[in-house]
């Protein structure tokens, strides 16, 4: 089993908030991380010096605004021929996104996207797909904890075949009701 490990980024200290989201789901699917801070845009030559001096294979940015730097990210790695790093983008709003989403070609960046109802959607998908690069190198425990993680989900929104009427109408608790 090749054991995977993670390195996160955050383009600025604001960025821990949503982070935070991220690294819970990390922590209970089992998978071990390291954090940093480092904005693609102060100082070039650190920059490259930092990200080559990164030992984990999985390189995840964390950002908003024009989040360039997975796309610099990867440059840096294909210009320095390091090949066995995955570098996954996690946009944190529309600029962002867009940034990633429209590299160019040859600039491969894994993201799941923005769901512009809930960057939490997003950030969970995100950390969900970083836990299945993880099972597909082998590691059952992550797998498990995948399984668990969805085994739960669904317990919160089950199957329900023949929904309960009243009056020809569907009951709304009333704490439900409360919320809208």
């Amino acid at each position: 089993m090749l054991q995977l490990a993670i390195r996160i980024i955050m383009g600025s200290r604001s960025d821990a908030k949503r982070t935070n989201e991220l690294l819970a789901i990390l922590m209970r699917l089992g998978i071990p991380y390291n954090v940093s801070i480092a904005s693609c845009h102060r100082n070039e030559a650190e920059l490259k010096r930092f990200i080559l001096s990164i030992s984990e294979q999985i390189v995840v940015f964390i950002g908003g605004m024009s989040l360039a730097a997975p796309g610099i990210i990867r440059a840096i790695y294909i210009a320095a021929k390091v090949m066995k790093k995955i570098v996954f983008g996690i946009p944190l709003d529309a600029a962002a996104c867009s940034a990633i989403e429209d590299l160019p070609a040859g600039t491969p960046v894994i993201t799941c996207g923005l769901n512009t109802v809930s960057v939490s959607h997003s950030i969970t998908n995100s950390a969900l797909s970083i836990g299945h690069i993880v099972a597909v190198s082998g590691n059952e425990p992550v797998s498990n904890q995948l399984s668990a993680w969805y085994d739960e989900q669904q317990k919160k929104k089950p199957l329900i075949e023949a929904v309960e009427l009243v009056h020809g109408l569907i009951q709304i608790p009333k704490e439900e009701e409360k919320k809208r």
